[in-house]
């Protein structure tokens, strides 16, 4: 890690997630190794460190969130390098509605061609089902036939892509009219 005095930081050194003992001879010359991540409080006192930067993706979160606390309350900067699920977690906006915290997923709209390319995937895919599965289609049209009055089909209005109605077709499983 290397942090630049001109962005205002002073670097002091770092926590191991393991004893300082076990780190390699080659690494433990090279980097100023302070001490375990467990003694964080005392050497964060012993050092005055102001801003501590976290990059330990093994490090148990309720460890992380002891960590951010600590500084919290003792008005040090604290951050953190995310790791894969924070970082998936990123495309959540946080918001509140009178006191209750609420999260929605961001969309990520397609493009022009991965909108074109999603489609056609999708029409293809459909069709190879429909032609793969269309015996055992037909076998069921003939039991829904066979057991009971009415249509073979149930079909309903539904919304679909930017509110426009589509007609939703599949095999009836109940009643005539049951709705």
């Amino acid at each position: 890690m290397i942090v630049d005095p001109i962005l205002g930081y002073n670097f002091v050194g770092f926590l191991a997630d393991e004893r300082p003992e076990e780190i390699t001879f080659y690494l433990r010359d090279r980097m100023n190794i302070l001490g375990q991540v467990n003694d964080y409080e005392e050497l964060i006192k012993k050092h005055a460190i102001r801003s501590v930067f976290l990059a330990l993706p093994r490090l148990d979160n309720s460890k992380v969130i002891d960590i951010a606390t600590y500084c919290s309350m003792h008005n040090i900067s604290f951050q953190a390098v995310p790791n894969l699920f924070e970082l998936m977690a990123s495309s959540v906006d946080v918001s509140e509605l009178d006191g209750i915290p609420l999260i929605a997923f961001k969309s990520s709209p397609l493009n022009l061609f991965n909108s074109i390319l999603k489609r056609s995937f999708d029409v293809l895919t459909s069709l190879a089902g429909l032609i793969v599965f269309s015996p055992i289609f037909l076998l069921v049209a003939i039991a829904v036939k066979i057991t009971s009055a009415g249509p073979v089909f149930y079909m309903q209005e539904r919304t679909g892509l930017n509110g426009r109605p589509f007609k939703f077709i599949k095999f009836r499983s109940m009643r005539v009219d049951a709705e």
